[in-house]
């Protein structure tokens, strides 16, 4: 066929195609594509903690504020994650769900366990990642409650917090340690609650006149709060009433309010820095020997791969747990067998090759005993810990108002068969995070009222993890018969406890003033053992535990029994009951003159357990029950 024949066909096909294509393009620009989520949402702002702040070795709730600039209604899922370093992501990612009406914006929080190593995060919305500021560090927060309706121009020394970021669950206050209110928060349910449950747990609430000269007037849960007295109690927690306005909150009043709380001076990494403002009322509080306790503090930093031991800190606690779950391996005979795999490869092979003519048989006897020594190794390895599933944990838990217990908890699960488990509990505000800072974890977190971990786990494994919740339960019946104060804590006391008082105590601590006491049971009588000394010499914080190695503080030897860590562990606990982490702040812990903590070391109790799928549950449980030493006030 000639070239001239061909030219009407390929006319033809080709005027075709060009309908076909038009009409495609036409169908495909008649269709608007819709605007991507990412571009309908935008984050507004962000604000961390409390006092803009996080708190170190706390979960510390971050807020963010997201608004839908569509007049479609949008869902979106936002993810969080913390960095250590510049791009190495640690921990499993945090998981938020956010409903946004067209038009509207609404603040989503996050809770987030933080160290002073890993204080960056970065947050994912859809295709697009948002860096979030580095929040500086402290142990405990300070706050102004703000409505936003105050239009006066009194300036405080004092950070303020819009009512509406105040966290809906008493897990994730445990950074914050005192409130000024000049008003009544029109808060739902969830967060009035959290607010008082904060206040009973131990918080500190300063009751400050409004903008007209008068002190704010609360009704229903709230209403004991005009009690027309100077100063009084709720639970541990305290309340004073100042006749003043926020504007008188002055350097001189803040020192005197702040000088019998804890300070905040927490541990630094080696070559870090603290920043400070010479306004800020955190930093006022430090005490006459303040010079001295920095110098110490610059020598230790001295060291780079010394620093103090942070009793507080998960990764001890954690760690400690882990041990608890490492297999026991017949070493003996990995050994026997890894020295019989060398000698098959050589000499092994070499005489095999001497013996036989043809070199292929030496690959057959390789690949043979390659593969048979890796079924052995496997084999062998695998066994050891008797191949049972266990969830170790150990707990503090406080009682609460009422019916409940507020409950944080360490744990590590072993698994032998690998897989992607679901870790949950029973209770409300369930906070979770492995508390990793090394290295990512294949995971997924989300917190709060539907909380869950989902976790890959390898076989013959474990994955170590901190929580928070609150839990049902009733508090024991305990009262102080009698007590004798001496110039430093008690002389001795005895308390009665009823039958719901645990029956399998461990160890049992009570601390007064700046001093634990060892207590023995009776019947149904505590008494006074001995006193232990200061809480800085009882928990071993001496004035050398900063030049000791990380990893040798609070570890066990490796051959140590079960109920030998756990062991180990009550004191790591006690100083939980203290909130005590370091020896500046165990020098500065006194609880009031008219309180007596009682700290029992029990197991751990059966609301506790996590799900069937993970195995058997062991673990101890620090009760902390405060008393009043005051008959008028036994609860």
């Amino acid at each position: 066929m000639s070239v001239d024949r061909c030219r009407p066909l390929l006319g033809h096909r080709t005027a075709a195609f060009r309908r076909l294509a038009a009409l495609i393009v036409a169908c495909v620009g008649g269709l608007a594509l819709p605007e991507p989520v990412v571009a309908q949402v935008k984050i507004e702002q962000t604000h961390w903690g409390f006092d803009g702040r996080a708190a170190a070795s706390h979960f510390t709730p971050l807020s963010v504020e997201v608004s839908n600039t569509s007049a479609e209604q949008v869902e979106i899922d936002l993810v969080l994650r913390r960095q250590a370093g510049i791009a190495n992501p640690v921990d499993a990612p945090l998981l938020e769900k956010a409903f946004l009406a067209p038009f509207s914006s609404r603040w989503v929080q996050f809770y987030p366990y933080m160290t002073v190593s890993t204080s960056s995060c970065r947050l994912k919305l859809g295709d697009e990642t948002i860096e979030i500021p580095s929040p500086r560090f402290n142990r405990f927060q300070r706050v102004l409650l703000d409505d936003g309706t105050n239009l006066s121009s009194e300036s405080s020394l004092v950070k303020s917090l819009p009512d509406q970021l105040f966290p809906p669950f008493v897990t994730a206050t445990d950074g914050l340690q005192a409130v000024f209110l000049d008003h009544v928060p029109k808060w739902e349910e969830g967060r009035r609650t959290a607010f008082l449950e904060w206040l009973w747990l131990g918080g500190r609430l300063y009751l400050i006149h409004d903008g007209a000269g008068r002190f704010p007037h609360f009704s229903g849960e709230m209403a004991f709060l005009n009690a027309p007295i100077e100063e009084f109690s709720h639970g541990t927690g305290r309340i004073r009433r100042l006749e003043m306005r926020r504007g008188g909150l002055n350097r001189t009043v803040l020192r005197s309010l702040f000088k019998d709380l804890p300070g905040d001076r927490i541990p630094l990494p080696a070559g870090a820095v603290a920043e400070t403002t010479g306004n800020d009322p955190i930093e006022i509080q430090r005490g006459v020997d303040e010079a001295k306790e920095e110098a110490e503090e610059a020598q230790e930093q001295q060291y780079g791969m010394f620093m103090r031991d942070d009793l507080l800190s998960a990764d001890r606690l954690l760690t400690e747990l882990k041990q608890m779950t490492r297999p026991e391996h017949s070493w003996l005979l990995l050994h026997f067998l890894f020295w019989i795999y060398i000698a098959a490869v050589f000499p092994g092979a070499y005489f095999l090759g001497l013996r036989l003519a043809d070199y292929r048989w030496v690959y057959v006897g390789l690949g043979a005993a390659v593969t048979f020594f890796s079924i052995a190794f496997a084999v062998v390895g695998h066994r050891g810990y008797g191949e049972r599933a266990a969830v170790y944990t150990t707990a503090l838990i406080r009682p609460l108002p009422e019916t409940g217990w507020d409950v944080s908890g360490w744990s590590d699960a072993f698994v032998t068969l690998g897989n992607t488990y679901t870790i949950d509990h029973p209770g409300q505000g369930l906070l979770y995070s492995t508390c990793q800072d090394l290295e990512p974890v294949r995971g997924l977190i989300q917190n709060g009222a539907d909380a869950s971990f989902t976790v890959d786990i390898p076989p013959y494994s474990s994955r170590e993890f901190a929580h928070r919740v609150r839990i049902p339960g009733k508090r024991f019946d305990v009262r102080v018969k009698s007590y004798s104060p001496a110039a430093e804590g008690l002389a001795a006391f005895e308390l009665t406890v009823g039958k719901d008082f645990p029956a399998d105590i461990r160890t049992c601590h009570a601390i007064a003033g700046n001093h634990i006491y060892l207590v023995s049971r009776d019947g149904n009588s505590l008494k006074l053992q001995s006193d232990l000394g200061t809480v800085a010499n009882a928990l071993g914080l001496r004035d050398d535990t900063s030049m000791v190695p990380a990893m040798m503080l609070g570890y066990g030897d490796d051959e140590s029994s079960q109920d030998e860590r756990f062991n180990n562990l009550g004191q790591r606990m006690l100083a939980q009951a203290a909130h005590v982490g370091t020896r500046r702040e165990a020098r500065r812990s006194s609880l009031p003159p008219d309180m007596l903590r009682l700290c029992v070391y029990a197991s751990l109790p059966e609301e506790l357990a996590p799900p069937p799928s993970l195995g058997r549950n062991l673990g101890r449980a620090m009760y902390v029950l405060d008393l009043p030493l005051n008959a008028s006030e036994q609860p």
